[in-house]
């Protein structure tokens, strides 16, 4: 009898200690997760998450449910994350093929110059001697593209056309056939060597730009930021550099 009264104390004596065992890893399981904060920025939803060991995690919510945020390389510090995508592309410039004004270029365009200011001055109700304006929107955008040093002056003679262009550019309203000649000449004549005509142009890849794309979070003042660092050039046989690029930063609302 007494040792049936024994083995029923060690039995309820053992079931205590799993009740107690269950109740502490319930108690665990419903505090495993210390600290959550839900952030919402431009109408989408960020998790931050600590567990009471310490371990963190940050969760984007999609198709409702919360999924990784960041599928590459991931930094969590506290209550903030960054998330760091490489990327890579292709610096492109566009190049310029023009032709250039010769010694006969010269001669021809002077002559034509004199011939025409010396008849439309005599001439001046003629059609073909009103003022060059050259302000199409195809002959300016032929100009702008001889123009690509942004130091060159404003081009008067029309290469392609072979033809002065704006003649009614005057501070003081008198028109190309009032002025002297060699002021209209000194105006209108090319030079020897200049840009010609915009004989075509072509798009080409001067040089490989790696880079990371960085996206943080901070849970704490509610702040989502994008900006590119670690800029490398191929260039430079891709040394990393200390060029950085602000892209946005957005005010969080903090909804917990």
């Amino acid at each position: 009898m007494l040792v049936y009264h024994n083995d029923m104390s060690n039995f309820i004596t053992k079931m205590q200690k799993v009740i107690l065992l269950i109740s502490l890893l319930l108690s665990i399981s419903s505090v495993a997760v210390a600290e959550t904060i839900i952030m919402e920025c431009n109408s989408k939803y960020y998790k931050y998450e600590q567990s009471l060991l310490g371990s963190k995690k940050v969760s984007l919510r999609e198709d409702a449910d919360w999924k990784s945020w960041c599928e590459k390389n991931i930094i969590i510090s506290d209550k903030g994350a960054r998330c760091i995508k490489a990327n890579e592309k292709e610096k492109i410039e566009t190049e310029y093929n023009f032709s250039y004004y010769t010694e006969e270029d010269i001669l021809n365009a002077i002559t034509m110059l004199m011939d025409r200011w010396n008849y439309c001055r005599f001439n001046k109700s003629l059609p073909e001697c009103a003022p060059n304006l050259g302000t199409s929107e195809e002959r300016l955008k032929m100009i702008f593209d001889q123009m690509s040093d942004p130091d060159e002056t404003v081009i008067k003679f029309d290469g392609c056309k072979f033809k002065p262009i704006f003649e009614n550019d005057s501070l003081d309203g008198i028109l190309y056939y009032d002025e002297p000649v060699d002021e209209y000449l000194d105006k209108h004549a090319p030079l020897l060597g200049d840009k010609k005509c915009l004989l075509d142009k072509q798009d080409v890849i001067t040089d490989i730009i790696r880079f990371d794309n960085i996206e943080t979070l901070d849970f704490l003042i509610g702040t989502r930021e994008l900006k590119n660092e670690n800029y490398k050039f191929r260039s430079s046989n891709f040394e990393t550099t200390d060029v950085k690029e602000f892209i946005a930063r957005y005010e969080c609302n903090i909804l917990n």
